[in-house]
């Protein structure tokens, strides 16, 4: 009986859902953000927005409404909509600051020169022997 009651209150539940939330779910995207509300009325409007540091090529739509035609179900039109998120070239990319390995000595400015002479000594000696 318990079980009867609340499949019941589930079925109903779903269908004023969609009396109240006609329109069906906005389709997401890997390359915008996701809807603020998931309940739109016929006729509203939605705008993707790109996420960040993206943004929305010139020329492609992000907007699309909720439609119904005659008695059919409401629906999101157009379908195929021609959004393109791109890097906003405005933007810059710091780099890390890059690290910088010496060898020898740097200390020496690269105008000057400097010379030096080594000359080899060599200390011979004998081995002497005692009988």
């Amino acid at each position: 009986m318990y079980l009867g009651v609340l499949i019941c209150l589930l079925g109903a539940a779903r269908c004023s859902n969609k009396k109240m939330c006609p329109c069906p779910e906005i389709s997401s995207r890997n390359d915008t953000q996701p809807p603020a509300k998931n309940c739109y009325q016929i006729s509203e409007t939605f705008r993707y927005t790109c996420k960040d540091p993206n943004l929305r090529k010139a020329g492609t739509s992000n907007f699309i409404k909720c439609k119904q035609d005659g008695n059919g179900s409401p629906h999101w039109s157009p379908l195929n909509i021609s959004l393109k998120c791109i890097p906003d070239p405005n933007r810059t990319i710091q780099q890390p600051p890059s690290s910088t390995v010496t060898k020898g000595h740097t200390d020496i400015p690269h105008d000057f020169t400097i010379a030096t002479t080594v000359s080899e000594f060599c200390m011979c000696m004998k081995k002497v022997q005692y009988h």
